[in-house]
């Protein structure tokens, strides 16, 4: 019950960010039961003025409202058959136009994550050559044996810890993906959240754990997740 009605609580206030940003202006209320445009004709007396498309409010939602729903996002930007072609294109957004955050507090970080200098670990630590929600990546060098070799050094957002406990969660999503879609209308159909262990979609930051660090071989092109 507890968890229930945290899921229910959260699930509240994304509701309200969506309705701020004004995402309920994508939605087509014409084959709607008269409650449910209702409702929605409630909650766009929330929308803030803004000169964005509704498409590009609904990426700046899911921004606002943590690492979670930015991974759903980009989830669904790969989903244009459920979303549609429009929004899914502009979700991609949520992928691959990130601002890195400074370099003084990815080195900060990986420091104290290593407990020790950076210099006693990386002959050099570069800066961030990727960047999406959860992550950045840094171009860096080990020696080993006397042979420099060129790494990546994946570094976890500062503070991605306390949004993520502030914020929704998988287990909200999953609570609203338990709802079948199915349900509710001809043409839907259930669709699953995606979770840390899915293709592609890289770590998803657990609440008390503190800056991870990830180095390995240069990756490919692609975000960082």
């Amino acid at each position: 019950m507890i968890a229930a009605t945290s899921h229910l609580l959260r699930l509240t206030r994304a509701g309200f960010v969506f309705a701020r940003e004004g995402v309920f202006a994508l939605v087509d209320t014409r084959p709607l039961p008269l409650p449910a445009r209702a409702g929605i004709a409630v909650a766009r007396l929330l929308e803030r003025p803004s000169t964005k498309s509704g498409e590009s409010r609904l990426a700046a939602a899911l921004s606002k409202l943590g690492p979670t729903y930015v991974k759903l996002g980009q989830f669904l930007a790969t989903r244009p058959d459920v979303v549609g072609t429009t929004i899914a294109r502009d979700l991609e957004s949520l992928q691959d136009k990130m601002a890195p955050f400074p370099q003084g507090e990815a080195e900060t970080a990986v420091a104290a994550a290593l407990g020790k200098p950076l210099s006693s670990v990386y002959a050099s630590f570069g800066p961030a050559v990727a960047a999406a929600s959860i992550a950045q990546v840094h171009r860096a060098e080990i020696d080993i044996d006397d042979v420099r070799m060129p790494v990546a050094v994946k570094v976890l957002r500062p503070g991605i810890e306390r949004r993520e406990t502030g914020g929704p969660g998988q287990g909200s999503l999953r609570g609203a993906a338990g709802l079948r879609a199915s349900d509710r209308g001809p043409d839907s159909r259930p669709l699953s959240p995606p979770t840390a262990g899915d293709p592609g979609l890289g770590p998803i930051a657990t609440p008390g754990v503190p800056a991870r660090v990830f180095t390995g071989a240069m990756p490919g092109p692609g975000p960082p997740g």
